[in-house]
């Protein structure tokens, strides 16, 4: 039986809308050319026609979940960092893939994520995009059990972080330009966010 690759039938791309923003409170809703940088993140992954979830902490605002028509799922033990996230929607869903989004990547958009979804290779586990020696495992497509599998070892040696799971999985990089992938993390990352 040959091994299917991820696409819109067999994959679901998590957004990923947590964590407590300590260097810049309420980033997420900041705008963008006018656009909040959540609404500008999911609008591009929107384009690519695959189901989207985000995964926060806490209920969005208002205006924020009225402009969204998308499935929200709270982490009911928030603040853990972008792995438990990840791990506690892989054991809810039902997808063979997921592709993991940060929703601080305002520059991200559809065509990229294509050309990440593309590079899959029988056998990959996963798919992570690298630029300047940096990889971006908060932009990259993932075999749902894969992460469930590794899970246990990563608990077991304490390791808590997305690079030690793509450490542990049969991943494959590939090269692309840096300014898709720029994370606003504090205010002043804003000036390099390329919107054009």
């Amino acid at each position: 039986m040959l091994e299917s690759r991820p696409n819109r039938t067999n994959a679901e791309i998590l957004l990923l809308a947590g964590g407590a923003a300590r260097r810049f409170p309420g980033k997420l809703l900041h705008p963008i050319g006018g656009t909040p940088i959540l609404v500008r993140t999911y609008e591009a992954l929107e384009r690519t026609g695959w189901n989207i979830r985000i995964l926060c902490d806490g209920a969005l605002p208002p205006e924020i979940e009225a402009a969204l028509d998308v499935p929200v799922t709270i982490d009911r033990l928030p603040y853990r960092g972008p792995l438990f996230a990840l791990r506690d929607a892989c054991r809810a869903l039902r997808c063979d893939y997921v592709f993991a989004a940060a929703a601080d990547l305002p520059a991200i958009d559809s065509d990229v994520v294509q050309q990440i979804v593309q590079a899959w290779q029988p056998g990959d586990d996963g798919v992570v995009p690298v630029h300047d020696a940096s990889i971006e495992p908060l932009a990259a497509i993932y075999r749902r059990r894969a992460i469930l599998a590794a899970w246990p070892g990563l608990r077991r040696d304490g390791l808590r972080s997305m690079h030690a799971l793509v450490e542990r999985l049969a991943t494959r990089f590939v090269p692309l330009p840096a300014r898709y992938f720029v994370n606003v993390n504090r205010p002043s990352d804003l000036a390099a966010v390329d919107i054009a």
